[in-house]
């Protein structure tokens, strides 16, 4: 396995214009990464483990002052192959997230400051990532937890083979997915809380190996809502 303890800061200011207003954020995060993966685009077996601290400091850059706390675990395992299939991956996550800062605010100049992170980011579900039917930011609160599974099957079948007129694009290989995903946010960190009444959504999709990177198309469905997203990169 491989382990780094990393820290990295956005020079680059982030916006987010909402219903609240515009918010502007730039955090320094502080991570510990255990990757005990075969593969690092395409895992079929092993685990990986990312442990982060976020925090932005405020100043001139950012809207707000804010922490948070996120936990990531990927597991990996093989199922073997097939006639038609190069293999057989069973894929599952779990992530959760905290903000200790969620319920702390202060009043400067008549106006009520909260140390909350922009919607985009921190205990929020919604999106490319976290419960991926949902728009962006759906769901925010203090705490958040997901548990995420795909069935990952890479097949033989390669229309852009090296003999082919497509060979030029370099697709190394097609691989059609499904998933699920549940979870919910929380006012607290609980796990009986967050386990409550969670959403859910189902879905398929197709990845591309395609000139060295993973290139993800997915089509996720809830009750009341759909989307289909178009990412680099396996989802966990």
């Amino acid at each position: 396995g491989r382990t780094w303890l990393a820290m990295r800061a956005s020079w680059r200011r982030q916006t987010y214009e909402g219903v609240v207003g515009k918010l502007a954020t730039r955090p320094i995060e502080l991570y510990l990464l255990h990757d005990g993966t075969d593969h690092l685009l395409d895992p079929i077996r092993g685990q990986r483990l990312r442990v982060s601290v976020r925090r932005d400091p405020g100043g001139s850059a950012s809207s707000d002052t804010w922490t948070d706390l996120q936990l990531e675990w990927a597991g990996h395992w093989s199922l073997g192959s097939s006639e038609r299939t190069r293999r057989r991956v069973l894929a599952t996550a779990l992530w959760t997230a905290w903000v200790p800062t969620w319920k702390e605010s202060e009043t400067e100049e008549g106006t009520v400051v909260r140390h909350r992170p922009p919607p985009y980011t921190g205990a929020t579900l919604g999106g490319f990532w976290h419960l991926r039917a949902y728009p962006s930011a759906r769901y925010q609160d203090r705490a958040a937890l997901l548990y995420s599974a795909e069935l990952r099957t890479t097949l033989r079948w390669n229309p852009a083979g090296p003999d082919t007129v497509l060979a030029p694009l370099a697709l190394e290989w097609i691989q059609l997915v499904a998933f699920a995903e549940i979870g919910r946010v929380a006012p607290s960190w609980s796990l009986r809380e967050l386990n409550r009444d969670p959403k859910y959504d189902l879905g398929v999709g197709v990845r591309l190996f395609l000139m060295g990177a993973v290139i993800r198309v997915d089509a996720a469905f809830a009750p009341g809502n759909r989307s289909v997203l178009v990412m680099a990169g396996q989802a966990f």
